[in-house]
């Protein structure tokens, strides 16, 4: 379950503190939405100890080639997991790196009226 109130993480996947030693966290709803999205993008199968049959499976990508259509079509899934009347804009993968586990790009959505745009 995701919530409206979620930990800010950088670009490189930290998490960032604020001056007074707090966890920073989201500036608003979209933004803890775009951020809880990018974390089901970067879920690999069996990595979440309490969801550990959700996430993308990297073994699949391995064997398939994974395709465009098809990485697309999982990341978009991965986005509906945080809600399904997210309305996705735009996605771009800029990498895949099927060794390290590591996907990189960037992704537009419309929720309650609200845009926003966030690297995942």
């Amino acid at each position: 379950m995701h919530t409206t109130r979620t930990a800010f993480l950088t670009d490189d996947w930290d998490l960032m503190l604020e001056t007074d030693g707090t966890l920073k966290m989201c500036a608003g709803e979209i933004e803890s939405v775009l951020q809880n999205c990018c974390n089901e993008i970067r879920l690999w199968l069996h990595d979440a100890y309490f969801r550990y049959e959700d996430g993308t499976d990297y073994k699949l990508i391995l064997a398939n080639k994974y395709h465009g259509t098809r990485l697309l079509t999982v990341i978009r899934q991965a986005i509906l997991r945080v809600d399904s009347t997210i309305k996705i804009k735009e996605i771009t993968v800029n990498s895949l790196d099927v060794e390290d586990r590591v996907i990189t790009g960037r992704i537009a959505i419309e929720w309650r009226g609200e845009y926003g745009e966030r690297n995942f």
